[in-house]
């Protein structure tokens, strides 16, 4: 009786340790999870930054473009004004 009673103790405490290592590695697993997460997350948030990054260089572009036109458009205002003086200048010479 003594005998079987000893063999009986010394189990549960084995039984009681590997409960114990499954649950730490069932941890493990789930924080290896939780990481694969946070990557996954990581990497949406930097593809996200770089099509903003995108569309801001276009933005740029745009405005550039429109500052072009702008000159341009400037340039024949300019135009515009010289021949009305030369027509005035040719106008007072006929009179004369």
């Amino acid at each position: 009786m003594l005998n079987s009673l000893e063999h009986k103790s010394l189990r549960i405490p084995v039984q009681q340790q590997q409960q114990q290592q499954q649950q730490q590695q069932q941890q493990q697993q789930q924080q290896q999870q939780q990481q694969q997460q946070q990557q996954q997350q990581q990497q949406q948030q930097q593809q996200q930054q770089q099509q903003q990054q995108q569309q801001q260089q276009q933005q740029q572009q745009q405005q550039q473009q429109q500052q072009q036109q702008q000159q341009q458009q400037q340039q024949q205002q300019q135009q515009q004004q010289q021949q009305q003086q030369q027509q005035q200048q040719q106008q007072q010479q006929q009179q004369q």
